[in-house]
């Protein structure tokens, strides 16, 4: 794959190809939590909330081995099935977050919410082109370009440029991105792939490449 075919790629599979080599377990299970994230709404019950919320932050590598595997064996067995996203099928899907290989719980995800999404859908092909198109820009959200090397600079990281990306990841506050351009651009950032990255329509997930590199998150 070519940098121009990444950056207009709709194929999130095929992406994940070129991320095989270098690319942290962390992030991978970031792109699993993508795309399952916007499917939680339909969880009521506490108890399965708490599963699919103890899944997703399993994703930020914050609980113990022994942890993961305690959560992977109760919900991992499962399987994903059925034409629409019911909360039991949220739960289920919880448990491929917590897949003992991140690259393939990215893998199985998205294959899971394109055919979940998409499988009742008419015309499917189409409704199957955007779903894939938006977890292609989940992948290119998290992972940036990696045809492309940015770093950042440390005076870029005054107080204020901290403060708001801590703010925009621990309450997925994506709307404040172009406020951090502004904030980074004022502490003396000119990279372009940074600031319009921030001023882009998105979307943007969990894992955003920029504020990841804000945070020092690998």
């Amino acid at each position: 794959m070519t940098e121009a075919e990444w950056l207009a790629g709709e194929d999130p599979r095929e992406m994940l190809k070129v991320l095989r080599d270098g690319a942290y377990d962390r992030k991978f299970r970031l792109l699993a939590v993508s795309a399952l994230w916007p499917h939680t709404a339909v969880v009521r019950d506490t108890a399965d909330r708490a599963v699919v919320a103890e899944a997703c932050e399993t994703a930020e590598a914050t609980s113990t081995r022994r942890d993961l595997l305690a959560l992977w064996q109760r919900i991992g067995p499962w399987v994903v099935s059925g034409w629409d996203w019911t909360p039991e099928l949220v739960v289920r899907a919880a448990g491929l977050v917590l897949d003992s290989n991140p690259l393939r719980a990215a893998e199985r995800m998205i294959s899971a919410v394109t055919h979940l999404e998409t499988a009742h859908a008419v015309p499917s092909e189409e409704n199957r082109r955007t779903c894939t198109r938006r977890l292609a820009a989940h992948v290119r959200d998290i992972f940036g370009n990696p045809f492309r090397s940015v770093g950042v600079e440390r005076r870029w990281l005054t107080s204020t440029v901290l403060d708001l990306a801590r703010g925009i990841y621990d309450e997925r506050a994506f709307d404040r991105l172009p406020i951090l351009a502004d904030a980074v651009q004022d502490a003396g950032c000119d990279h372009p792939d940074i600031l319009a990255h921030c001023r882009g329509d998105g979307p943007h997930v969990r894992g955003c490449w920029v504020v990841d590199l804000v945070l020092g998150k690998n």
